[in-house]
């Protein structure tokens, strides 16, 4: 009730936000309406002189004054449509305008989907290392008397802003990603970029990155495993030392942090590693016999706990969780920003005996 409660007073503010997100991003329903403001904001640049003067105090008087109405009235709204639920339950049609649960996960879906939007254009980063990076700061800073050369000489500080500003607002629109995948076939531009920036950049194929590669190999197990439960570590002449895994599954919600709450179409809390969802390792079962009229199956522990398998984040330390995106891609064992689903192994062995009836 707290967190539901939190989430309804916070979904005005939620909206605001997914409506400034959806504009950045270009994933709004009407694309004319971020052509429209792009072009007040680059009249804005051009008549700065007379708009700083006259309108600038009524257009920010203005701005603040829509956004705080529109919250307001989304607050006061709901606090009417809760009283009046409250004393008149008979009433279905009161229900109609106040936020379910479902709305304000699904806008909660779309922040995150949209802000992964926004960062998408940093994942090629994870290629280069710290030092590639400082390289390319420092060469930034050591270009910035050809920017001053620029501006006192052959643009103007009002034709950059414009510049500049049209570059951000236009990044995730689908003509300009467009336009960059077709530049970016091209040897030349790679070899300019690759001058201008120092980075080992490759001219001819696309880097694979290391974590998607292990992920396919992961996949890729024979069928007789994926059939299974566990895997079998050796066999002896009645026994056998099996391995029981359990992967564990999270999604990262804003506000609230990790959750074993997720979407309906996501993994569930605890899955095989084939992603069929099973029980946990505290309400574990031990598989039963095929036919147990004829086989016996008798199980025993050969460690005493569940232990979380460090390798499976392909790092020794932490608590062995993988962090993916909002798709569950681009596994990495390191959290960010970006991360918003997050999966880490359980594994515990036993010693199987079949015995025959």
């Amino acid at each position: 009730p707290i967190i539901t409660t939190t989430l309804s007073h916070s979904f005005p503010y939620l909206l605001v936000l997914d409506n400034i997100l959806s504009f950045i991003t270009w994933t709004n329903d009407d694309p004319y309406y971020n052509f429209l403001c792009m072009t007040a904001i680059v009249l804005v640049i051009v008549k700065w002189e007379f708009f700083s003067i006259y309108l600038l105090p009524l257009l920010i008087v203005f701005i603040f004054s829509c956004i705080t109405w529109s919250v307001q009235s989304i607050l006061i709204e709901t606090k009417n449509q809760d009283f009046q639920n409250n004393n008149n339950n008979n009433n279905n049609n009161d229900y109609d305008d106040v936020p379910t649960i479902e709305e304000i996960l699904y806008t909660l879906s779309n922040i995150s989907t949209r802000f992964e939007i926004l960062v998408s254009s940093a994942h090629f980063l994870k290629n280069y290392t710290k030092a590639d990076l400082i390289r390319v700061i420092f060469l930034i800073l050591l270009l910035t008397p050809l920017y001053w050369l620029l501006l006192y000489y052959a643009i103007s500080l009002k034709s950059m802003v414009i510049l500049i500003t049209v570059f951000c607002l236009t990044f995730h629109s689908d003509w300009a990603i467009a336009t960059r995948s077709l530049l970016w076939r091209s040897i030349y531009t790679r070899k300019i970029i690759c001058l201008l920036s120092g980075l080992d950049i490759n001219l001819y194929t696309s880097q694979q990155n290391h974590y998607d590669l292990q992920s396919k190999k992961s996949q890729d197990i024979n069928n007789f495993e994926k059939k299974l439960d566990f895997k079998i570590i050796s066999i002896e002449k009645n026994s056998k030392i099996v391995e029981f895994e359990i992967l564990e599954n999270q999604r990262r919600w804003i506000g609230i942090g990790w959750s074993t709450y997720l979407f309906p179409y996501d993994r569930a809390n605890f899955t095989s590693e084939n992603l069929i969802s099973c029980k946990s390792p505290t309400t574990f079962e031990f598989p039963q016999s095929p036919d147990p009229s004829t086989i016996i199956y008798t199980w025993k522990w050969l460690q005493p706990n569940w232990m979380v398998d460090r390798n499976f984040s392909r790092t020794k330390v932490g608590d062995g969780w993988l962090y993916y995106d909002n798709y569950w891609k681009y596994p990495s064992p390191e959290d960010s920003i970006t991360k918003y689903t997050r999966t880490r192994r359980w594994k515990r062995r036993a010693i199987l005996t079949i015995d025959e009836k």
